[in-house]
């Protein structure tokens, strides 16, 4: 059984890297190493302009960094997009209604991207 991805794999890569939470906060523009940590241990979700930082650091994309939190989301984001499309299907047909359902439909892999 594959084991569960961590929230985020950001300690283990700045230890590889060989960089102390300081210099990386100094490298993402952070007052201190305290954001560092918050961000290592999953207290705090880093701002857009931090998590570009982590992945032109690293070389490894945000939903990598992230895969445990970006697998949780990923999950709920699933649940909304089939509501709404449930929600959707119950109202009569309309040119923006089936814009909107393909849109849904590609993201759940239902429907061709043309």
């Amino acid at each position: 059984m594959p084991s569960k991805p961590l929230a985020n794999y950001l300690k283990s890569l700045r230890r590889r890297a060989g960089l102390s939470q300081k210099e990386l906060a100094f490298l993402i523009d952070s007052k201190g190493r305290d954001a560092v940590s918050k961000h290592e241990r999953g207290k705090t979700t880093p701002p857009l302009e931090v998590l570009i930082c982590y992945q032109l650091l690293y070389g490894t994309p945000i939903n990598k960094l992230f895969a445990g939190r970006f697998n949780d989301l990923e999950s709920l984001f699933r649940e909304r997009v089939n509501g709404l499309l449930y929600t959707l299907e119950q109202k009569p047909d309309t040119p923006i209604g089936r814009l909107k359902m393909g849109t849904l439909k590609r993201f759940l892999g239902e429907e061709p991207i043309n």
